[in-house]
């Protein structure tokens, strides 16, 4: 059990590792705007980003695990939700990093993403997770989803 937990340990550490180059070039707001570009122009999906507050003193640790949250939830959207319009906002407060997605889709009847051939919300909840953060995921089948997700600032500083 103990060398599986190891095992478990260490791919998740190559995995956090690994970090697309835009993110590490530019940044986490431009490698957000790029996904959110791309999604737009190829997914007839109307997305909408907005941002508020810095974001270039993150840890890359608490950067990557933001990109790789709303990076899922772009990826839901796009192949589950039906959606003609969609939104990210990102704003860091002093207290808070707090993320907001949501789409005109068609909802999930489980929105905890209980799903026997998905992986997605459950990595999103791991990630917000291990940042000590919180998500609360609203949806009904036919009136879209919401997610929210709050990330407590002291996890996302450098140090």
């Amino acid at each position: 059990k103990n060398s599986f937990d190891d095992t478990i340990s260490e791919i998740r550490r190559i995995s956090n590792d690994l970090m697309p180059a835009v993110l590490l070039e530019f940044g986490l707001i431009t490698a957000l705007k790029n996904i959110c570009e791309e999604i737009t122009e190829n997914a007839a999906i109307n997305l909408e980003f907005t941002h508020q507050g810095k974001f270039n003193d993150l840890n890359s640790r608490t950067t990557i695990y933001l990109f790789r949250i709303v990076q899922e939830t772009l990826n839901n959207i796009v192949k589950h939700s039906g959606s003609g319009k969609a939104s990210v906002n990102l704003e860091r407060r002093k207290e808070a990093i707090c993320i907001s997605v949501s789409d005109n889709g068609r909802g999930m009847s489980q929105p905890d993403g209980i799903r026997s051939n998905g992986s997605g919300i459950p990595n999103m909840r791991e990630r917000v997770r291990l940042l000590k953060g919180k998500i609360d995921i609203e949806s009904s089948h036919g009136s879209g989803t919401k997610i929210e997700i709050v990330i407590p600032e002291i996890t996302s500083q450098n140090g």
